[in-house]
């Protein structure tokens, strides 16, 4: 969790739902790192806000991508 956390505010100009996505390989593995961790990872309720929000980021990205199967994945986790 807090591997895929480090690598995301690297793919990310700053961190958070707002920051625009620099490199998308780099954003989709911090996604997949973030995500194995399970909700329960994240005690912190605004984490958990904060973690759907980039979800629906990297699902939209995804679908701007046609990678429909991933999409799904990550709207899922978020």
């Amino acid at each position: 969790m807090r591997f895929g956390v480090a690598i995301c505010s690297h793919a990310l100009n700053g961190f958070g739902a707002g920051a625009g996505v620099r490199d998308d390989d780099l954003f989709f593995v911090a996604m997949n790192q973030i995500n194995r961790g399970g909700p329960d990872a994240l005690g912190d309720p605004k984490r958990k806000v904060m973690m759907a929000a980039l979800n629906l980021k990297a699902g939209k990205r995804s679908i701007e991508l046609s990678d429909f199967s991933s999409a799904i994945k990550l709207y899922e986790h978020g």
